[in-house]
């Protein structure tokens, strides 16, 4: 009787290792696959996950729930993880902007890459950003600039009227690259300075030589 609860307690201890490790183990593909993500960082971790930051906010994550769902569901680890993300953006608490009358003379246009922004989706309305897309890469965002930060506008502002605005590309010839939103502002792309032989020099090169 001895040596059977012996074996048994030793089966148990061995299994609950096991689940530990493999846990751990979840909680890093987990890690690796949220800090991806342009909007979601990784704080710390816990006994039974871990925190991460959202737009600023720390949220914390129960894995140990998750890592059994996901037995019990026989969801793909990506599909997962997606939800993961989507339940984080969904816990960020909902902005509340300042009038835009108040604010109308310090909201600017900004150039960002679109790869850095938070996804379109998952956010509820009032966090979700205002945007225009300028092309493949690049995509304009709103900031009120205050004395001490810049805050980003979201759709919570409906009053802007940032959709209807017009961009137009300025054509002519110049170093830059420049474009114009509505009657509202211009912004102007500097080209930043690079060690190497430029593209241009190198295509014609190659033209000339062919």
């Amino acid at each position: 009787m001895v040596q059977w609860a012996a074996a048994l307690l030793m089966t148990v201890l061995v299994a609950a290792v096991m689940v530990h490790r493999g846990f751990v183990r979840f909680r890093r593909r987990v890690r690796a696959s949220l800090t991806q993500t342009a909007d979601i960082q990784w704080v710390r971790d816990t006994a039974a996950g871990m925190v991460c930051a959202v737009l600023g906010y720390n949220l914390e994550i129960d894995l140990l729930s998750t890592y059994a769902v996901r037995w019990r569901r026989r969801l793909s680890e990506a599909a997962l993880f997606e939800e993961l993300a989507a339940a984080l953006r969904q816990q960020v608490p909902p902005v509340v902007p300042p009038p835009f009358p108040l604010v109308r003379d310090r909201v600017i246009p900004l150039l960002k890459r679109t790869a850095a922004l938070p996804p379109l989706t998952g956010y509820v309305h009032e966090n979700r950003m205002v945007r225009r897309t300028l092309d493949d890469q690049i995509s304009i965002v709103y900031v009120i600039e205050g004395h001490h930060r810049m805050t980003l506008v979201t759709e919570a502002m409906p009053e802007a009227g940032f959709e209807g605005q017009e961009i137009r590309r300025i054509t002519g010839e110049q170093s830059n690259s420049s474009v114009i939103i509505g009657d509202q502002a211009m912004l102007k792309v500097y080209r930043r300075l690079v060690a190497g032989e430029h593209p241009e020099i190198e295509i014609a090169r190659f033209l000339t030589q062919t």
